[in-house]
């Protein structure tokens, strides 16, 4: 077989044609001098499709590699074989390179997405719409969050969720919800944290097919239960025109604009958020705010802690119900989604570790500084409001927090003591 049919039939299982067309010819140059193997050409198509979106110097040093062919490798020997691996190896330090360092984020004006228009489809669901948090682990310190999958699809495209993946184009709406809720067997002499923020956001619908009426009612008849309803949007009219039962708690995602400008798109504003959180926690109903992820980049340090001096200075303690902080984390599937979305994103230049149920996150060493710099902001909230980390091992929280829960249970039974105040 020629080299170039070789090449074609490799390209077809990578992310070669999501590349512009001069980046797949600078691919399909390096393939030819380098007589680059299938597994090669993975590798440097996924590097190269990574690099368009982070740094746009690594074509010239690419090229450079190519012009300077043999005279420019610094080796004893002339043998291609070892050219060639001098040269890949050249290329994938330029990549780690340019992982490890702060992305560069520019300022965006963005538009928060709308609703109207999408395909909305109410359906009787026959599976079970009520589980375990999806990333729950015995590995890691958890809340033992559980959840609801009201709707299914999001009309957010944040750039690290991949909920428009396995959902496709149109939007769920559970028809039978109200039956689904009431068949429920919770233990009414138990706390339970229950979120419907996992396959959805939960507040963007407001009460379209009248699921906040049964979220609510649902929250009535369980008061052992707190009903958290994530969201990054805005609209919260249906909360200041009804009465909200106590164990309901509306928690926003918080980021810094510049990555809500650049990761999650369509969204509502920063401003938006926390005026929206202001607002209902002047009508008495429980607000939280989730920093999750957490982004390394350029000027971090003092976004976050700008947000953090805003909310110390706009909300009172006893508005919140708890802060957490979290991190980006992976599994190799949706890295390979994230590629394929076709979304200009640097969510994926970041130092990489596996934690400990093999997931791709940060080092610890860069969580410990993150969540460390975090909890610091938020020195005046110290012993006033309830912080956690999400899905984070033993030995983080003691470096965090000098404390741990000595396990998951307790950390859940403590949850619910100091959000509820349930025994």
């Amino acid at each position: 077989m020629e080299y170039l049919e070789k090449f074609n039939l490799a390209t077809k299982n990578t992310v070669y044609f999501l590349l512009n067309v001069k980046e797949q010819a600078l691919l399909k140059d390096l393939a030819l001098k380098l007589q680059l193997s299938v597994q090669d050409i993975k590798i440097i198509s996924e590097i190269l499709k990574d690099l368009s979106t982070w740094d746009k110097k690594y074509i010239n040093f690419i090229e450079n590699l190519l012009a300077n062919f043999y005279s420019n490798i610094k080796t004893k020997s002339n043998n291609p074989k070892i050219i060639k691996n001098k040269i890949i190896s050249e290329i994938k330090q330029y990549y780690e390179n340019t992982k490890s360092e702060k992305k560069k984020y520019i300022e965006k004006t963005l538009k928060e997405a709308s609703i109207d228009g999408l395909k909305c489809i109410k359906k009787d669901i026959s599976s079970n719409i009520f589980g375990a948090c999806p990333v729950y682990s015995e590995k890691t310190v958890c809340c033992g969050l559980k959840t609801l999958d009201v709707v299914q699809n999001c009309p957010f495209n944040c750039s690290y969720c991949t909920i428009q993946t396995f959902y496709g184009n149109d939007f769920i709406f559970v028809n039978n919800l109200k039956e689904k809720l009431n068949t429920l067997n919770l233990d009414k002499k138990k706390f339970y944290h229950i979120g419907t923020g996992q396959s959805s956001d939960a507040l963007v619908w407001g009460n379209k097919y009248n699921i906040l009426d049964e979220l609510i009612n649902f929250a009535k008849n369980n008061p052992n239960v707190l009903l958290e309803l994530k969201t990054k949007s805005s609209n919260i009219s249906y909360f200041k025109d009804n009465i909200i039962p106590k164990n309901i708690v509306c928690s926003w995602t918080i980021n810094t604009n510049k990555v809500i400008q650049n990761e999650e798109l369509g969204t509502a504003s920063l401003e938006s958020r926390l005026n929206s959180a202001k607002q209902l926690a002047n009508h008495g109903i429980k607000i939280a705010f989730h920093f999750h992820p957490i982004i390394f980049y350029e000027g971090l340090e003092n976004e976050y802690n700008e947000i953090a001096q805003y909310i110390q200075e706009n909300f009172s303690p006893k508005d919140i119900s708890f802060i957490s902080f979290g991190s980006l984390t992976f599994i190799k599937p949706v890295i390979k989604q994230i590629r394929e979305k076709k979304v200009n994103t640097k969510i994926l230049q970041m130092p990489t570790a596996l934690d400990p149920n093999g997931k791709i996150t940060y080092p610890k060493d860069l969580k410990i500084y993150l969540y460390k710099m975090m909890y610091e902001n938020f020195k005046k909230f110290h012993d006033k409001v309830f912080f956690y980390l999400c899905m984070e091992t033993r030995d983080i929280w003691q470096e965090v927090f000098s404390f741990c829960y000595k396990d998951n249970e307790e950390f859940l039974q403590d949850f619910g003591l100091k959000t509820l105040n349930f025994k």
